[in-house]
């Protein structure tokens, strides 16, 4: 009589292979991760009140990162867990080393994860938010300015749980996915450089960021994902109308050295 043995297998031959499942089928569970990645250039803007500033508003929408469409195609769901960014100092192409030396040295980026995106005119109030933190610019290398999880906002029903799913299929008449109607959100940046204010707008100090998200895939499928083709994560808010009616009442971008002065 022959003995089992601990690997399954009987005097060196293998076990019969049944052909029947072992129990009825269950919900999917298999998930395969990726992460994706972007880059934003952010140039600051010289009209608003004494600061050079930034205003922009950052969506997890998957659709504005790189190679999206195909590693979402061969999947029917997804959801995004994780939201990354990091930041660099730069400038315009017709800057300088002193217009790089004024943003490392002066500028202060605040951010704030946030599940909604209905604020108007993000900015200066974000100093308020009891989860902003303000970050420095580093020369010698990117620096983390988010690392969090993002929830799903809907027009109807508000911020969702982070276990919802979406389908990957775009809009159409069967069901799929309405980026307008559904999407993640993201982060809130504020930043702001006193030595660049009132500086021609071609010599202003610039952020580079790179965004990362994690995403989740589920269930195979031959899928249209829905895409925004040169859509970039982040939105700049325009400069307030106080702050354009300042710029009217006589402030006036200052030359550079080697910028020719206009003579009346």
């Amino acid at each position: 009589m022959f003995q089992s043995r601990k690997n399954g297998r009987r005097n060196g031959n293998r076990l019969a292979i049944r052909s029947a499942p072992k129990a009825p089928a269950a919900r999917p569970m298999r998930t395969f991760s990726r992460t994706l990645r972007q880059t934003q250039i952010l140039p600051f803007n010289n009209v608003s009140t004494v600061y050079a500033t930034i205003r922009s508003v950052f969506r997890a929408d998957p659709r504005s990162f790189v190679d999206w469409e195909q590693a979402a195609t061969p999947f029917e769901m997804f959801r995004v867990k994780r939201l990354r960014a990091f930041m660099l100092p730069a400038s315009e192409p017709t800057g300088s080393l002193e217009t790089l030396l004024r943003t490392i040295s002066s500028t202060t980026v605040w951010t704030a994860p946030d599940y909604t995106y209905d604020e108007i005119t993000p900015g200066n109030n974000i100093k308020s938010y009891q989860n902003a933190r303000f970050h420095s610019v580093s020369l010698n290398g990117f620096k983390k300015i988010i690392d969090t999880d993002v929830r799903l906002n809907s027009i109807q029903g508000g911020v969702l749980p982070p276990t919802t799913w979406l389908p990957t299929q775009a809009s159409n008449t069967a069901g799929g996915w309405d980026p307008t109607q559904i999407n993640y959100t993201g982060f809130q940046l504020y930043a702001e450089n006193p030595t660049l204010f009132n500086v021609a707008p071609s010599f202003q100090g610039t952020l580079s960021l790179v965004l990362e998200i994690d995403v989740e895939f589920k269930q195979p499928g031959f899928v249209t994902p829905a895409t925004a083709v040169g859509q970039l994560p982040g939105r700049t808010i325009a400069p307030d109308s106080d702050d354009e009616e300042q710029q009217e009442d006589g402030i006036e971008p200052v030359p550079r050295k080697d910028e020719p002065v206009a003579r009346t």
